[in-house]
């Protein structure tokens, strides 16, 4: 007769879920009195009273009444370890367990995603595994390991990553510490992944790093020689110059502090090839978006037609319906407000003599 090398196991089919995961089959004799042997010595002494000389009615209640206030400590016991166990969701747990086939110990950690209840037991699902409530030995309230939570970064990263194909970034290229950073703008061909799962995108004939080289995205071209639907090209976007013509940065290192600041070239303007130093690429990019739009702010109301930098900073040149100039809003201030802030700038206003700023 042929040996099963599976073990007994092997000829058993459809075995119920709850008795693959009790660490053992054998009843373990306890010094406790549980409630299936409180109520077997009671009916045993009903059983086997002295008919002449009866259980008194008082001494029964009594022992009713005990065993109801062992029921419901059972009952409460209960609860509160499922409460326990319903506690422990988003946690990391140790556990001690046999194996309910194998037989063998498992030591491990892992993350309880889930709680179940099979009859009066309650099981953790960690790292796959039904965990008997009783096998944990320690919790701890880092609610998700490095690794977890990197791993969990790199997909969500990556997902955004592939989701700017077809679309336009600006950023900011650092090719060195010796070497001056490169501004790039353009749409993005594709995206690839390192190694290490770092995410980098084409454009052009430029590599990007996201997101931390990453300073704007946008729907189509918003800086250099910008073109609008129509495919030409868009000007008068800056009342400095009529087309960017690119992007001048100047890096500098003090005591390890990297410092950079970049400078819009224009084609036009006071000469060709001036420069206009901005703060920030985001400002001017998320400000030419405003470009056409109706817009109130700081007592200033009307539709964005332009836009000037003075100190680094965008200001939007709005006029009425007539097309006459209604004023001007700082951009920064503008965007501090609509994020729940106050006004801290003194430099909206509503007159038409502010002059441009070039370097």
């Amino acid at each position: 007769m042929a040996t099963n090398p599976q073990g007994p196991w092997g000829n058993v089919t459809n075995i119920p879920q709850s008795d693959l995961n009790w660490a053992t089959t054998t009843r373990q004799p306890s010094g406790d009195l549980d409630r299936d042997a409180f109520l077997r010595l009671l009916i045993t002494q009903l059983q086997h009273q002295d008919p002449l000389n009866p259980m008194d009615d008082r001494d029964f209640i009594a022992q009713m009444a005990q065993f109801s206030a062992l029921e419901q400590m059972t009952q409460l016991n209960q609860t509160f370890e499922r409460t326990q166990a319903f506690g422990m969701i988003g946690k990391t747990v140790e556990f001690s367990m046999q194996h309910p086939i194998t037989g063998e110990w498992i030591d491990d950690y892992g993350l309880v995603t889930a709680v179940t209840r099979q009859g009066n037991q309650v099981f953790l699902t960690v790292n796959d595994i039904d965990v008997p409530f009783d096998a944990v030995r320690e919790v701890r309230e880092d609610f998700i390991t490095a690794h977890q939570l990197d791993a969990i970064f790199q997909h969500v990263t990556g997902q955004r990553a592939q989701d700017l194909v077809g679309r336009y970034v600006q950023a900011i290229v650092f090719a060195g510490e010796d070497q001056p950073p490169v501004f790039v703008e353009g749409r993005v061909d594709s995206v690839r992944f390192s190694s290490n799962g770092q995410a980098i995108l084409s454009v052009g004939t430029r590599e990007v790093f996201f997101p931390q080289d990453v300073a704007a995205v946008s729907d189509r071209r918003q800086l250099v020689n910008a073109t609008g639907p129509d495919g030409n090209l868009l000007v008068g976007l800056f009342t400095h110059g009529n087309v960017v013509t690119g992007v001048d940065l100047q890096h500098t290192v003090v005591s390890g502090e990297r410092t950079t600041v970049a400078y819009l070239v224009f084609d036009g303007g006071t000469a060709a090839g001036s420069r206009v130093r901005i703060n920030n690429i985001n400002l001017a990019t998320d400000a030419v978006n405003f470009i056409g739009r109706p817009i109130s702010h700081a007592n200033v109301s009307g539709t964005v037609k332009d836009i000037t930098i003075r100190g680094g900073i965008p200001f939007l040149n709005v006029y009425n319906a007539e097309g006459e100039r209604a004023g001007q809003i700082d951009f920064a201030d503008f965007l501090a407000v609509r994020a729940g802030g106050s006004s801290n700038s003194n430099n909206n206003n509503n007159n038409s003599g502010d002059s441009d700023e070039s370097a």
